[in-house]
């Protein structure tokens, strides 16, 4: 076979599927390589999923819209926009349309709170926000 390479076994290796192949040997581990494993930490091991970032406690002046009482209340906005529109929120403040900015004042919310409990679900609610809001500067004004 002039012009092709042959193995010893007569067949050609131009094609490279009929290259040998070369397997890498594998490493040696030592056994104080194996002593020093460590384990992640607990935190790396949780499976429950993050939730998005709260917004910061607004000040007692700005209030709440509506964005921040579904994160906080852990309710889809249409829930809070029906609680809006039944009164329960209190009477709003700024404007609404395309682009809105309605507001609730913090006593509502609070007042909501207290009256209202079968509107909302204890299990869906941000733990350190309800307790601010039940426990916190409005809590003994109602």
């Amino acid at each position: 076979m002039l012009g092709s390479t042959a193995d010893q076994t007569g067949r050609g290796l131009d094609n490279p599927a009929q290259q040998p192949r070369y397997v890498a040997p594998a490493p040696e581990v030592s056994s104080s390589a194996t002593a020093e494993v460590s384990c992640p930490p607990v935190s790396l091991l949780t499976t429950r999923k993050s939730r998005r970032q709260l917004p910061p406690l607004p000040s007692q002046s700005e209030g709440y819209n509506v964005s921040d009482l579904a994160e906080y209340f852990g309710f889809h906005h249409s829930r809070i926009e029906s609680w809006a529109r039944r009164g329960l929120l209190g009477k709003p403040r700024g404007h609404g349309g395309h682009g809105g900015n309605i507001r609730f004042a913090e006593k509502n919310i609070v007042r909501f709170i207290r009256r209202h409990p079968s509107e909302y679900d204890l299990g869906r609610v941000d733990k350190t926000w309800f307790k601010f809001m039940v426990f916190g500067r409005y809590a003994g004004s109602l």
